[in-house]
């Protein structure tokens, strides 16, 4: 659904379309739903926001926006007013921080990622994904030529299903499926809904709510989306320097150690 938007020539889908929808919104026509695509699409009536409307879109479940393995309970929206039902596959904001020297090469350098810290107790924010904001705190429609690491290196989307362990669980996490990102006063994303940055490895604990590890119920790791349509499924042992190569679409990582 993403690369037949793309390819009608709108670019890739942002996280945000800059009115607080996620990137799913705007395919929802390619996810065969043309009839919620077209409640997306009205002007607002009296006394609506546009928070009343992806929160009322998220109140209806999507079905291909859930993983089969998970349970009614996992399905549900944690955050106030976001609506009901939540979605699985999540944008790929890019790494933040750094990749060290880990012994997978010994031509193997750090590599510095750039990103935002709009907010520090919501985390970090990273440029360098399909679904990054601009260095403005702004999103725009990433294209082709700005995925200079290449498609079959990148990761596109991320399953974030289920609490592995659920014990460990340090805060609500899960927004309604139609809400991109949150802004402050000065409209610059703050707060990242439909994708996550990454600095934790996959199955990790949550602790900040930018950068919620992908996880998921399968044991032993997640499955996950790139840009150039094929899916895997990256277990949970992957080195991270791996996976943060594997997130950005412009770091100029050696593609050697895109292995796994």
């Amino acid at each position: 659904a993403t690369l037949t938007y793309e390819a009608n020539g709108f670019g890739f889908p942002t996280a945000d379309n800059g009115r607080g929808a996620s990137s799913i919104v705007p395919i929802l026509s390619h996810l065969e739903q043309p009839e919620l695509y077209g409640r997306s699409e009205l002007a607002l009536t009296s006394g609506e926001s546009y928070r009343d409307r992806w929160g009322d879109l998220s109140n209806i479940s999507v079905p291909v926006l859930l993983c089969p393995a998970s349970d009614n309970s996992d399905e549900l929206s944690e955050l106030d007013s976001q609506g009901t039902f939540t979605n699985h596959y999540i944008g790929v904001a890019g790494p933040s921080g750094e990749t060290q020297p880990n012994g997978i090469a010994s031509d193997f350098g750090a590599y510095s990622y750039r990103e935002l810290m709009p907010q520090p107790s919501a985390g970090p924010i990273g440029l360098q994904g399909l679904f990054s904001p601009n260095s403005l705190g702004k999103f725009t429609p990433r294209q082709y030529s700005n995925i200079t690491d290449g498609t079959s290196n990148t990761l596109a989307y991320g399953e974030i299903a289920g609490v592995p362990p659920r014990s460990t669980k340090e805060f609500l996490d899960r927004s309604g499926w139609a809400f991109g990102a949150g802004y402050n006063s000065l409209g610059r994303v703050v707060e990242l809904y439909g994708c996550k940055t990454v600095t934790h490895n996959i199955n990790e604990p949550s602790t900040q709510l930018n950068n919620v590890p992908f996880r998921s119920n399968h044991p032993g790791g997640a499955q996950f989306a790139l840009i150039d349509g094929s899916t895997q499924f990256i277990e949970s042992n992957i080195d991270l320097n791996i996976l943060k190569i594997m997130s950005s679409i412009n770091g100029g990582e050696p593609k050697s150690f895109t292995a796994f």
